[in-house]
């Protein structure tokens, strides 16, 4: 009796007459669609089918005799053949992909099943390998693995080459700001009238403007290399919540737009006073660009929370509709393009909001209802 698992032929001549009948029309079948070897316990291959001989480029009968390391291609290690020999040897079916070396030198893979027969000792008798060729799957794997290889080298530079035109155009950019506020003092300048006032608030609001994208610019590159640089220097957020509704509150007025520090307590916190400051200016200029004109409402806030500091920018805009708000830390993500395009941006506020959060060791989250508004929490741990 031969048996493998629970499959048994009997020695009964009339079971073993259909037996043998449908094992010859599976034989025929199998030898039709796949490639067929049997080799004895010992790895002696004493039977291969047509397409096996086709695909190896050997003859039958340089096969028949010899052992599989005929077609060892050199790629897999020792111990792959230990472990595929261990299992089929201990009765177990063993499945995976090899890669094997034609008679002509050219490469092939095969995706393989070797079945372990056991006689009448209850150890393997023989064993059937069960093979499919995978070489073109293979070769496509391949190609999309060197392309992703190629695509990584390549954003890996764009995002030096981003880094390095940043940082060059940060220095200028800082001097423009710099004297651009310089002038706009009389001792320094004598009085500028009217226009020239507006000019030169012209170019210092966007020159800050300019410095804000550059800095997502710096956040975004620093992101992709995991390494946000932040410094841990206590201030007075009160005061610094102060300073942001000044900065923004010419902006906000030009527009009939409203902006609001709601902040009630001294609040003091050990963190990078500069990267929230940047956050909570990607999300006050996110607002700007949203609420209705002439009605528009913008509150900002700080408050003491245990052991953190909760900032919140809520606004009366048109609110986030919900098949939208999966995506909105998604890097270049701009909910409205036809609206952010008129106001400007580049769609990586909320991205560098919660790079820069994360790094600080907080969290940010939002709640927002259709044409009702939205709010934009961020919490930062007080040390």
């Amino acid at each position: 009796m031969i048996e493998t698992g629970t499959n048994k032929i009997t020695d009964n001549p009339q079971t073993l007459e259909i037996e043998l009948r449908k094992n010859i029309d599976f034989k025929k079948a199998l030898d039709k669609s796949a490639i067929v070897a049997i080799t004895d316990r010992v790895g002696t291959i004493t039977y291969v089918n047509d397409m096996f001989c086709k695909i190896s480029k050997y003859s039958r009968e340089e096969l028949l005799g010899q052992n599989h390391r005929i077609l060892k291609s050199g790629l897999h290690s020792p111990e792959f053949f230990e472990n595929l020999w261990k299992t089929i040897s201990s009765g177990k079916i063993w499945k995976g992909d090899i890669k094997n070396l034609a008679k002509d030198g050219s490469f092939y893979w095969v995706k393989t099943i070797i079945v372990p027969f056991s006689g009448n000792d209850g150890k393997p008798e023989f064993y059937i390998a069960i093979r499919t060729d995978v070489s073109s799957q293979k070769r496509t794997e391949d190609k999309l693995r060197e392309t992703m290889i190629e695509l990584t080298e390549m954003d890996k530079k764009k995002n030096e080459f981003i880094g390095m035109i940043a940082h060059e155009l940060k220095t200028p950019l800082q001097l423009i700001i710099g004297w651009s506020s310089v002038l706009n003092h009389p001792e320094m300048t004598g009085s500028l009238n009217e226009k020239q006032k507006k000019a030169m608030n012209f170019i210092h609001f966007n020159a800050e403007k300019l410095s804000g994208i550059i800095s997502d610019l710096l956040v975004t590159q620093a992101m992709e290399f995991g390494k946000i640089e932040s410094s841990r220097i206590p201030f007075q957020v009160d005061k610094m919540m102060e300073e942001i509704t000044k900065n923004f509150g010419k902006i906000a007025e030009k527009n009939n737009i409203k902006l609001i520090n709601t902040t009630t307590e001294q609040i003091f916190l050990k963190s990078d006073k500069d990267r929230i400051k940047q956050i909570l200016s990607n999300l006050i200029n996110n607002s700007l660009a949203f609420v209705p004109k002439n009605n528009g409402i913008i509150e900002i806030k700080a408050q003491n929370n245990e052991d953190s500091v909760i900032f919140s920018v809520q606004d009366n805009g048109p609110g986030i509709p919900n098949d939208k708000q999966s995506f909105l830390f998604k890097k270049f993500y701009q909910v409205d393009t036809s609206l952010t395009r008129r106001h400007g941006g580049t769609g990586l506020g909320l991205t560098v909001c919660e790079g820069i959060i994360t790094a600080l060791g907080g969290k940010i989250w939002f709640e927002t209802e259709q044409n009702k508004g939205t709010i934009f929490y961020f919490r930062i741990p007080i040390v």
